[in-house]
C-alpha cells in the first residue's frame, strides 16, 4: 500500500481512532489488518 494510501486512511480516521479497531478499519477501507494497523500507528 503506498504511502499516501495510509495517510488517507490516517486523515479519514482522525475524528474517530479512538472507537475504530485494527479489524475495522480493515473492513472500512477494505485493506488487510496489517495495513490498517500501520496506518493507525502512524497517527500515534
Amino acid at each position: 500500500v503506498p504511502p499516501a494510501d495510509l495517510a488517507a486512511i490516517a486523515d479519514s480516521l482522525d475524528a474517530n481512532e479512538l472507537s475504530y479497531t485494527a479489524d475495522d478499519v480493515a473492513e472500512i477501507f477494505d485493506v488487510p489488518v496489517a495495513v490498517a494497523t500501520t496506518a493507525m500507528t502512524e497517527l500515534l
